[in-house]
């Protein structure tokens, strides 16, 4: 070896190294490449020892599992984890449902004590009761002199719906309804009269082209009874369908209207434009 070193040396005279530091830089290859091969065989020993643990842990996580594998019974896991399943459902259905029973047992106690607490107010509930009844005194009176119907005034218990209703309406014409609605105004003025309550002593209605005869009489008689003004729109053939004297008509009206005396006439454009 030290002869092809001179050999080779000879041919090459710029080469400044000699024999021996060919030798000490071969020495350290080696070595470098010892040390590379030994680094890498320890960290594959550490891997291999860290891959032993984790399947260690693995088998002691999941002997059943891997019992089960290897005894061929997997289908059996799967049908036992479907039914755990399944009672999981039911038993969160069941919590649910019971906290629903438990929230209705509360509302159910609080509703108690709220009725507990209303009965105390059982006196203004009974004086509120009995101004009804006597307002349907007047009311049902008065509208079975108008009308023949006997309608009262109800409360109403749905909450839902207007508190107050009036009921045995059904199956009535449109008349009788206007009479019933000129019932009750008439009822409610002699009723707020003996309860000495403060309210405006006059009715104002639209026309009540649906009643007449011995209705619309009766209606006038009453409204003059009650020492109030009634202030309403009605045809002239109404008037006298009542068998009321023309003196009388004359009397109780405060404006007459017609088709050549109108309340609002009609102005001519051709007027309008002279005007402008």
């Amino acid at each position: 070896t030290l002869d092809f070193f001179n050999e080779i040396k000879g041919k090459l005279p710029d080469i400044d190294k000699t024999f021996e530091d060919l030798v000490s830089f071969n020495d350290k290859l080696q070595k470098n490449k010892l040390n590379y091969l030994e680094t890498v065989q320890k960290n594959f020993d550490t891997t291999i020892v860290n891959i032993n643990k984790e399947r260690q842990r693995l088998l002691e996580g999941n002997k059943v599992f891997v019992s089960l594998i290897a005894d061929n019974k997997i289908d059996e896991y799967n049908s036992i984890l479907q039914q755990l399943t399944q009672r999981d459902r039911e038993i969160s259905e069941r919590e649910r449902n019971f906290k629903i029973v438990t929230d209705f047992s509360k509302n159910i106690e609080q509703i108690n004590q709220k009725i507990k607490s209303l009965g105390s107010d059982s006196h203004e509930n009974s004086l509120g009761s009995g101004k009804m009844s006597k307002f349907n005194g007047y009311f049902t009176q008065i509208s079975s002199r108008i009308s023949g119907e006997r309608p009262v005034l109800t409360y109403n218990s749905d909450p839902n719906d207007f508190p107050l209703s009036i009921t045995e309406l059904e199956g009535t014409s449109t008349g009788t309804r206007k009479s019933v609605i000129a019932a009750y105004d008439l009822a409610y003025q002699q009723f707020a009269s003996r309860e000495n309550k403060m309210v405006p002593n006059f009715i104002v209605h639209d026309v009540l082209e649906n009643i007449e005869g011995n209705s619309l009489k009766s209606l006038i008689e009453i409204a003059n009874e009650s020492e109030m003004q009634y202030i309403v729109a009605i045809l002239k053939e109404k008037l006298i369908s009542s068998k009321m004297t023309e003196e009388e008509q004359e009397r109780l009206q405060i404006i007459k209207l017609s088709d050549d005396d109108k309340l609002f006439e009609r102005t001519d454009s051709k007027k309008v434009s002279e005007c402008l």
